[in-house]
């Protein structure tokens, strides 16, 4: 009677296990049903592509061990097919949010007059080649006020420069993997890349 209970609980546990898998992909069918532009919003898992000098490594952010899902060459002399020749753990199109190294952008504190809050990226941008060694049309930039400073009315603004040659060719090399980048943050030093600093 014991084994033919535990044959059974076996079966039963096998049974859950296609059942679960029947579920996962019957899913993955209906949300191929759906438009893209629905789909990519009922998305709720944003991977984590940690970037560093010549590779990116794709995480789940509640991934707990050091294991990256996928490592991608980005000098492009690696075929993304071979490289992803056991299949993508992801979908194509998935949602992901890029990180960079500190060190892979131009950081600069800038100070300004508390009046140039109201048009700020219009002002950094037309004063950009003062803070980047490259024409302002050749580089993406971003910016945040760290500080107001009442006293004296100006404004500390923290602002990040990328060649954009160097960010375009990361985008597609990331689109090339079936990934869609929606977000590009820079880590802080010494930050875990998943930790989101």
């Amino acid at each position: 009677m014991g084994s033919e209970a535990g044959e059974a609980g076996a079966g039963l546990s096998q049974m859950s296990l296609m059942w679960r898998r029947f579920l996962h992909w019957w899913g993955g069918e209906l949300a191929a049903c759906i438009p893209p532009v629905l789909r990519r919003g009922l998305s709720s898992q944003q991977l984590l592509v940690a970037v560093g000098r010549d590779r990116a490594e794709v995480f789940r952010p509640e991934q707990s061990e050091d294991a990256p899902l996928a490592t991608l060459a980005l000098s492009g002399a690696e075929d993304l097919a071979a490289m992803l020749a056991g299949g993508r753990p992801w979908r194509d199109g998935d949602p992901c949010r890029v990180v960079m190294e500190s060190h892979s952008v131009l950081h600069r504190q800038v100070t300004l007059p508390v009046e140039a809050e109201r048009n700020l990226r219009g002002v950094l941008l037309a004063s950009l080649e003062r803070y980047t060694p490259l024409p302002a049309g050749e580089v993406y930039f971003d910016y945040f006020v760290s500080r107001r400073v009442a006293e004296s009315r100006k404004l500390e603004v923290s602002l990040y420069l990328a060649p954009k040659a160097r960010i375009d060719a990361l985008l597609e090399r990331l689109r090339g993997a079936g990934l869609r980048p929606d977000a590009i943050d820079v880590r802080a030093e010494g930050a875990d890349a998943r930790a989101g600093g």
